[in-house]
């Protein structure tokens, strides 16, 4: 009997290298999502600042332009939390989007390792059943020889 071969060789070779590009992707996006929350961390940093810098000029007092500073730096602070926030949102959905994309394409990969393993077991089997016949034959040839030799004497 020939040797095994998986006949999806190529498509499982394609699918794997599917599969290993949206891992990739998966990875990448992670990493840009974590940086968004890191830089949105730092945002909020400068809001805390900006928020504590008011509070103790509202507690000590200042000039109207230092106020008007303030409050300026305050709402730079604040567009730049929302805009970070808004940022983290978005990589958070295209890590997802990239998760589910890696998810189905693993999924793909699975579904022809399934079918090799499946052709496999029918290969062992019908090597099983030839191996049983050939042995049933030489069992068969072997009585055959030793009636004859038997009743030959």
């Amino acid at each position: 009997m020939k040797p095994f071969k998986f006949t999806l060789q190529a498509l499982y070779t394609v699918r794997a290298r599917e599969e290993q590009i949206k891992l990739e992707k998966y990875a990448q996006r992670v990493t840009e999502y974590l940086k968004a929350v890191e830089q949105l961390k730092n945002a909020e940093k400068e809001m805390d600042v900006c928020i504590e810098r008011l509070n103790n000029f509202y507690k000590r007092g200042g000039t109207s332009n230092k106020l008007m500073l303030l409050e300026k730096l305050k709402d730079s602070a604040a567009r730049l939390c929302k805009q970070r926030f808004d940022e983290v949102k978005l990589a958070q959905q295209a890590m997802e989007h990239a998760l589910q994309e890696y998810l189905d394409a693993k999924k793909a990969t699975d579904a022809v390792l399934k079918y090799r393993q499946r052709q496999k077991e029918r290969y062992d089997l019908e090597l099983r059943r030839e191996e049983q016949k050939m042995l049933d034959e030489m069992k068969s040839r072997t009585n055959v020889s030793l009636n004859v030799t038997l009743t030959g004497s």
